[in-house]
């Protein structure tokens, strides 16, 4: 078996190049993107991202980038291991860059990440500290809504609120947390709440006054937020079917099931981890009676998760990635739903020439009236800092 792309992600699908619906785009046998080679050619990466390589505990935070477009078509990137927010016309020329690291009023304490643009004049981030900054599209500081927990993900709604994933300490355990609040009057409402995300099988071993956990890869949740054309918002798990659609007043409207099934969990990936886990016995590190746990039939998950990610594409398609059980990074199965949940189509998207990995934190591609605009890594060059990146759609017919 070939390497399972992990960050199924990639999902950079859709434009409407041709005049053409996208949910006809996805029917066709194979979609492939097409680069803009005029788009924000001019620009110098290096100078824009001299901090792109930066590591810190092993994390490349240099990364760790979001973009989002306002109704002008404008682009903002957040550059969290900068504490800087860069804002692009619709052409890609680099206009100016606003926020910076400070205790001041409309500095960033903690590195920040971008939310997107609410109300069509906001630009908002969060901060791990809970505070939540919006500043005005030309970047003058507006105000903070401050949090109660954790935030890790924002997002905004065309219902002109900013939703939010979050965490709290219950116990021993973590309660994730899904709010929406209204950016002029700072009102928050939960509307769910998810104790049980992190259904993972580790192995946990007591020794003297310390305790070691090693989980086996993919047996962690995340949990997915969209915004749908509508107004409303969808939520899921990665590890489990079902997608939820809530009202802005955070009622639960619709849901559907995936209908596919996750690929089964690769025995290459229990081999590796059981190997590793009998090195540290060997060692003398842990005994038998310690990593006993492993063997058990039940320890491993039975399947894959569902989807790493799911877009929502500017015609309002809901997109699920799957899995795909190939080495290479330019191939992905696409599953298209509409805003109902009827599925549309399944069809393989293929673009060459960046990386496209979609982290359930960072939003690296958006789609702007059937375009797509990512923030990615050339493939060809891997010293080079990320670029923007305008596509065009194109599919072929069966």
């Amino acid at each position: 078996m070939k390497k399972i792309i992990l960050f199924i992600p990639i999902l950079i699908i859709g434009l409407n190049t041709y005049g053409q619906a996208l949910n006809d785009l996805y029917k066709t046998s194979k979609v492939t993107l097409e680069s803009d080679k005029d788009f924000a050619k001019e620009i110098n990466w290096d100078k824009i991202f001299p901090d792109s390589k930066l590591t810190i505990n092993g994390n490349h935070i240099g990364t760790y980038k979001s973009i989002a477009v306002d109704s002008d078509g404008n682009i903002f990137i957040g550059n969290y291991s900068s504490y800087s927010i860069h804002k692009f016309n619709s052409d890609g020329k680099f206009l100016f860059s606003f926020g910076k690291k400070g205790l001041a009023e409309g500095n960033f304490i903690e590195r920040p990440t971008l939310g997107g643009v609410v109300a069509g004049k906001y630009v908002f981030t969060h901060e791990h500290n809970g505070h939540i900054k919006l500043f005005s599209l030309d970047g003058v500081y507006i105000k903070t809504i401050a949090l109660d927990y954790m935030p890790i993900k924002t997002l905004a709604l065309t219902s002109n609120k900013i939703a939010v994933i979050g965490h709290v300490p219950v116990g021993k355990k973590v309660r994730y947390v899904i709010t929406l609040i209204d950016p002029e009057t700072g009102n928050k409402q939960i509307i769910k709440r998810l104790d049980d995300v992190w259904q993972n099988r580790a192995l946990t071993i007591k020794k003297n006054n310390y305790i070691v956990s090693f989980s086996p890869s993919f047996t962690s949740g995340e949990i997915i937020i969209r915004p749908l054309l509508n107004g409303n918002l969808i939520i899921g798990v990665n590890n489990r079917k079902t997608i939820e659609e809530y009202s802005p007043e955070g009622k639960l409207v619709n849901s559907f099931e995936l209908d596919f099934s996750p690929l089964p969990y690769p025995s290459e990936l229990k081999d590796e981890f059981i190997k590793r886990i009998e090195q540290n016995v060997a060692d003398g590190k842990y005994s038998k009676e310690d990593i006993a746990p492993i063997y058990n039939e039940n320890f491993f998950p039975k399947s894959m998760p569902y989807y790493y990610n799911i877009l929502v594409d500017s015609d309002g398609n809901i997109l699920v990635f799957k899995f795909v059980d190939e080495d290479v990074d330019h191939k992905f199965s696409v599953y298209s739903y509409n805003s109902n949940g009827k599925r549309i189509a399944d069809t393989n998207l293929e673009v060459e020439g960046y990386k496209l990995g979609l982290h359930y934190r960072f939003e690296e591609i958006v789609f702007f009236n059937g375009k797509i605009i990512g923030l990615l890594n050339s493939s060809e060059n891997i010293n080079e800092p990320m670029s923007l990146i305008k596509f065009n759609i194109k599919g072929e017919p069966k």
